[in-house]
């Protein structure tokens, strides 16, 4: 969970503060060292688990990228429709690989 706090830590901390989290709903969550933390492990868990997403499916990622670009907007039924249409496979993430953990 370290780990994960770490590089939610560093998500958050990029978004300096002017930025969406700078206003008030959020800045009781992020003075709060508790929920901070957890707010961190939480973002940190997700980035990870993207990463993981997107490398596991790197040819499907680069076509949904490919239709993006050439469609320039996609709504509703034509983006579920390309993303079935990729199929997306879930991997099995093991945190004991360093390349488990992107740079960050």
């Amino acid at each position: 969970m370290h780990r994960f706090e770490s590089i939610g830590l560093q998500i958050m901390n990029r978004t300096g503060a002017g930025g969406p989290l700078g206003h008030d709903p959020l800045a009781g969550v992020l003075g709060d060292r508790d929920k901070r933390t957890l707010a961190a492990q939480l973002l940190g868990q997700a980035y990870v688990t993207a990463y993981a997403l997107i490398s596991h499916n790197k040819k499907a990622v680069e076509q949904i990228a490919d239709s993006l670009i050439e469609k320039k907007e996609l709504f509703g039924d034509e983006l579920v429709e390309i993303l079935e249409t990729a199929k997306l496979k879930i991997p099995s993430i093991d945190l004991t690989q360093a390349k488990a953990w992107p740079a960050v």
